[in-house]
């Protein structure tokens, strides 16, 4: 089979076009640039605690310390270290975890190949920074409504405590009057 050239411009075409909206069968945003990470001089994904293991320089060292990489390939999308640690915001490590900020509500860490998968697992979205998926940020509503449950639930322990001490108070007036009754008994037998 003979290919003409205007055939192969055509597969050309059609397979860099396919190759920049498609990664790992994932589609990937198109035109946008990813939202800011909030993760302040730390890459994507990584949690504050773990913030000084990325200490931006010319090389990064692997957290179980089995090789040095360029620190250009931090979040390459490659897994170069064994322990995943090069790539905590990408999917590229299935021993990864990448940490979500949910700022408003809780911070959680995710297994790594939930990122970019088109499903939204972080409450802020910070999971689908590259995938095709505008995932909403509501951190401040799921927030919001845990902290609600959290003040629900201490008013309830704050009332059943107000009445613990009100059964113990009960309880220790009952067992003197008790004690007075058997005194009282025991000393009408003596007689």
């Amino acid at each position: 089979m003979m290919l003409t050239l205007a055939t192969l411009y055509i597969m050309n075409f059609f397979f860099a076009t396919v190759e920049s909206n498609v990664s790992i069968g994932l589609l990937r945003k198109t035109g946008r640039k990813p939202k800011p990470t909030g993760y302040g001089n730390r890459p994507r994904g990584v949690p504050f605690a773990r913030g000084p293991f990325y200490a931006t320089g010319e090389t990064f060292a692997c957290v179980d310390n089995s090789k040095s990489i360029p620190f250009s390939q931090v979040n390459d999308d490659y897994c170069d270290c064994p322990d995943g640690s090069d790539e905590p915001g990408t999917s590229a490590c299935p021993n990864a975890k990448f940490h979500c900020l949910n700022r408003g509500f809780k911070a959680e860490d995710l297994p790594s190949n939930r990122v970019n998968d088109q499903i939204c697992d972080c409450c802020d979205g910070s999971d689908e920074w590259d995938s095709a998926v505008e995932c909403p940020d509501i951190c401040n509503e799921l927030g919001a409504k845990y902290r609600e449950e959290i003040r629900q639930k201490t008013e309830l322990a704050k009332q059943g405590f107000v009445k613990r001490t009100e059964l113990v108070a009960a309880g220790q007036q009952l067992k003197i009057e008790k004690l007075e009754k058997l005194k009282a008994l025991k000393k009408r037998w003596m007689k």
